[in-house]
């Protein structure tokens, strides 16, 4: 079953269009609608905000404007099929040549979308555990190359659903002649076999290696963070015992006094910051990884359960759905599939305190005004670290 292309039950039992409730229509062009400007507009502006920082871009920011344009284009590939679908009552009206090519882009895109999610997670994942090696490793030239690979997988990949995708006529009793129809087959043993190979590589797998290398930042955050509060107390000890010592300041000579004076209010400035600010960020970045992999399982999961339901499916099994129930949870399916593509932006950018600092000059500079350097480089220290070694 193709994501946003017409899959058709049986146009020739077709209901009448009441059998279509009216919320259906109505909620599925209102949550089309926000997805399609919050997508839009935060992966363009992705897009827009790396193009005028491109000289001062590091590594990392290749994989993630690689991530917005994805993104960007299943969000405008399949927004405007699937608004269509509502209304087009599984009529075909674009030809032969997009019935092939819609499907087989629509996949290429999410494909490539998420292989582009699962290459940032191995790059940050390494960044955090092997810092001076993944800076070493994770050339431009070679995450360049990354990138390439991802679209030719993505591509290779969706040739099969060119040849499964099927642009033929059929007769249609609500319109009492024949209309044109496209549609994704799933009944031959090879294009079973394709969907339950699809479903593992670009689904199942990526999610259990999006689950291991959260994991694993999730422990290597609360092992540094547990590390940082010994420290913190032989500081606090120390401090103490200097400020006892500043009792006997009268045995000192007033230079020696002014220069341990001096010595510890710069050994409290700093060590007071890497210690206290990293401890709140690092249960922020806990949850915000667990809220991303939650969001890649939950969002992709009702358009997989479905699309396998649908090509296991007896002929009975399907007429019995009945289109107005097929209609619903064709269109949570899609919205849950959406929304992914239009919060990955918002989730894998607010992390990246490098796209932060190239979120504020660009606003900044969009406004006139200029940016305080002395406050972009008090950010978190732990954000940097997800980051600033890739």
């Amino acid at each position: 079953m193709s994501i946003s292309s017409n899959f058709s039950l049986n146009v020739t039992r077709y209901p009448t269009p009441e059998d279509v409730p009216f919320y259906t229509i109505a909620v599925s062009i209102f949550m089309y609608s926000l997805i399609f400007m919050v997508g839009f507009f935060g992966n363009s502006l992705v897009i827009i905000v790396a193009y005028l920082n491109r000289t001062n871009q590091h590594s990392t920011h290749y994989c993630l404007v690689n991530l917005s344009i994805a993104d960007l284009l299943l969000i405008i590939v399949c927004m405007p099929s699937a608004i269509l679908d509502l209304f087009s009552k599984e009529v075909w009206y674009f030809g032969k040549f997009f019935c092939k090519i819609i499907p087989w882009l629509e996949h290429t895109v999410a494909h490539a979308s998420i292989l582009t999610i699962v290459s940032i997670s191995v790059e940050r994942s390494l960044a955090i555990a092997l810092p001076l090696k993944a800076k070493q490793f994770f050339t431009n030239q070679r995450l360049w190359l990354v990138v390439v690979l991802i679209w030719v997988i993505s591509t290779l990949s969706t040739i099969p659903i060119v040849l499964a995708t099927s642009f033929r006529q059929a007769y249609h009793r609500h319109l009492a002649t024949y209309v044109n129809i496209c549609v994704v087959g799933t009944g031959q043993q090879w294009q079973l076999a394709y969907l339950y190979t699809s479903l593992f590589m670009f689904y199942l797998l990526p999610c259990f290696s999006l689950f291991v290398l959260y994991g694993n930042i999730v422990l290597i955050i609360k092992n540094r963070s547990g590390k940082k509060s010994v420290p913190h107390a032989q500081n606090s000890q120390s401090l103490m015992i200097s400020s006892q010592d500043n009792c006997d300041k009268q045995k000192l000579s007033a230079r020696q006094w002014r220069l341990s004076k001096r010595s510890s209010i710069t050994s409290l400035r700093v060590n007071k910051p890497p210690i206290q600010l990293p401890q709140i960020n690092h249960k922020q970045i806990i949850v915000l990884l667990i809220v991303m992999m939650l969001l890649i399982f939950v969002c992709l999961l009702p358009y997989r359960v479905f699309s396998l339901w649908v090509a296991t499916a007896s002929k009975a099994q399907l007429l019995s759905l009945g289109m107005v129930k097929y209609y619903n949870i064709i269109t949570v399916c899609r919205v849950a599939f959406y929304t992914n593509s239009a919060l990955n932006p918002i989730f894998y950018h607010i992390i990246s305190t490098k796209f932060q600092t190239a979120f504020k000059r660009f606003f900044k500079f969009s406004h006139g005004s200029t940016i305080n350097l002395s406050r972009v480089s008090r950010r978190s220290n732990l954000a940097n670290n997800l980051n600033s070694h890739a």
